[in-house]
């Protein structure tokens, strides 16, 4: 449900059984200082070929939130797994309702750092033969990197990746403000 206060608009929604209120200023000086997506180039190392080690029965996988006390549940059809420079990994992986895709969230060694702490999501896509394409490439940050109003998720603890995904979305400008002064990182 969407108010409108002279051009402010509040949108009020249920999160985990919690009623959230969002502001949109569209004078907001968060908004107006937005400069633009931070992304790495493009790298064809972090396309990479996966397997849905699919679960005898999908389950609710229950992760954090950046609102303190608040979680998000999700169904997981299994573990998506794969190998990356020699060494093999797995993700829990979330239903992308109404296809064969999966969602993955994850950390990696750049969280916190170059990328938000809170982590990534990125689609893996089902292909005809039964495997995954998991791009890191189109690795996309949650909203709460963008405005501290949102009930994002947080990556869950199993997804944290060992290595640097450079690749994808970087942490807004903004984030890499240190006393007011932009940082050379970004």
């Amino acid at each position: 449900m969407t108010f409108d206060f002279d051009g402010i608009k509040v949108e009020l929604a249920s999160r985990a059984g919690q009623l959230v209120v969002r502001p949109r200023d569209p004078n907001s000086q968060m908004l107006k200082s937005f400069e633009s997506v931070l992304t790495f180039d493009y790298d064809e190392k972090f396309r990479i070929h996966a397997q849905l080690e699919k679960s005898s029965v999908p389950s609710e996988v229950v992760v954090g939130s950046v609102v303190e006390g608040m979680t998000h549940a999700y169904v997981s059809p299994g573990a998506l797994s794969f190998e990356f420079e020699g060494k093999k990994y797995k993700l829990t992986a979330f239903d992308k309702a109404g296809t064969e895709d999966v969602t993955i969230y994850f950390k990696d060694a750049t969280s916190g750092a170059i990328t938000y702490g809170t982590g990534r999501s990125v689609t893996a896509y089902a292909q005809a033969d039964g495997s995954y394409i998991l791009d890191f490439n189109f690795a996309g940050n949650f909203p709460c990197s963008y405005t501290d109003f949102a009930t994002c998720p947080v990556a869950p603890f199993e997804n944290k990746l060992d290595f640097l995904v450079t690749a994808g979305e970087k942490k807004p400008i903004y984030r890499f403000t240190v006393d007011g002064i932009k940082s050379q990182v970004a």
